[in-house]
Formats: structure tokens, C-alpha cells, sequence
């Protein structure tokens, strides 16, 4: 089993099996933002989005009124089935042993804390709500905590270099060590910059 420490961080609290609405909102709202942000994203779904309501359109001008019901709930469909699976993630994270999910204390910001088997400590699911401020409160709470946890070694990603700076002031042992299969900004500690070798 994964190592969980008995300490928590200060400034936030453990989210638990009732705050699962509260995650869910708050992961709607995160996919909203990183998909409107990263542009190539927000351009696939303006372009779907774009592409379905012609379809729609065109069946309707065409009498195909039918069709054009059976597209609209097909997607319904699809929308309630990701929201649903989206909820029982939630509630797997609050209840998945080796994971310590944050909340800020206005309930903006979530974090997850995850202890691995090897020592390992990642950071995951960082989202935000429209127009919080308390994001920046939550990782600087999470990483005053993790400096002073035994034994972890810290092994993050972020979205992009301006995330990776953001972590790096607050956990200073980290360096860039790579990038992941998805693009992301892979960060460790100084020991895995030396046992990687130089990056670039």
C-alpha cells in the first residue's frame, strides 16, 4: 500500500464523499477552461460544434425532421453519459486509497495529492472555477505541506512552461526533466535531472 502521511496541509481541507457535487462542478469548469485555452482544442470543438448545428439545420430545411430529433438526442445522450462518468470519478478520487484530494477553502480550487508505492508524489486533477482566485493559494498550500513529507519525491506535470515556472517557485527541488506523452511539462526532483541527464 501506498504510504499516505497522518499530517495535512494548512489553508485547505481533505475533500470527502459529500463534496463530490462540488468536485464534479469543478471539473466541468477545468475542462471548460483547458479546453478553451489550449487553442488547437478549442478549435475542434467550434468546428463540431459548428458542423452539428448545419447537419441539424440541413435536415430540418429538408424535411427530415426526424433525423434531426435523433441527432439532438444523441448528443443529449452523450452529454449525460460524460457528466455521469465524470461523477463517478469524482467519487472514485475521494475514495481511491494513496490519493488525498484538496479543496480550497472557498471551494475554487481542487488538487490531488498521490502517493505511490515507490515514494512517488504527482499532483493531479488542478482545476478551478470560473472566476476563482484560490488556486495559487491551494499549490502553495500543497507545497508547503509536501516539503516536509518523509521520503517523497515529487514527479509533476504541467500544462505548459508558464505552469512549470509556477511550480518550480514553489517547489524549488524541481527541475524540468522532459516532456510526457502528451506534450505536458515533465517535472522532478534534482536527482531524476541527474539520473536523466541533460534535457533539451
Amino acid at each position: 500500500m501506498s504510504r499516505i502521511p497522518d499530517s495535512r496541509p494548512s489553508g485547505c481541507r481533505e475533500a470527502r464523499l459529500y463534496d463530490s457535487v462540488t468536485l464534479l462542478l469543478l471539473s466541468i469548469s477545468g475542462t471548460a477552461l483547458i479546453t478553451w485555452r489550449f487553442r488547437p482544442w478549442r478549435w475542434m470543438v467550434l468546428v463540431v460544434a459548428g458542423l452539428i448545428l448545419l447537419e441539424i439545420t440541413v435536415f430540418a430545411l429538408i424535411g427530415a425532421g426526424d433525423l434531426a430529433l435523433l441527432l439532438v438526442l444523441f448528443i443529449l445522450i452523450l452529454l449525460v453519459a460524460s457528466v455521469l462518468v465524470l461523477a463517478a470519478h469524482n467519487i472514485w478520487r475521494v475514495l481511491a486509497p494513496g490519493r488525498i484530494v484538496l479543496l480550497a477553502t472557498d471551494n475554487g480550487a481542487c488538487l490531488d495529492a498521490i502517493f505511490h508505492r515507490n515514494g512517488r508524489i504527482t499532483l493531479s486533477n488542478h482545476c478551478r472555477a470560473f472566476g476563482a482566485s484560490s488556486a495559487p493559494t491551494l499549490r502553495q498550500a500543497a507545497a508547503s505541506w509536501l516539503r516536509d513529507v518523509d521520503g517523497g519525491r515529487l514527479d509533476l506535470r504541467a500544462q505548459n512552461m508558464r505552469v512549470a515556472a509556477h511550480y518550480m517557485a514553489q517547489f524549488p527541488q524541481l527541475r524540468i526533466v522532459g516532456r510526457d506523452w502528451m506534450g505536458h511539462v515533465r517535472l522532478g526532483m534534482r536527482a531524476d535531472v541527474e539520473e536523466s541527464g541533460p534535457v533539451g
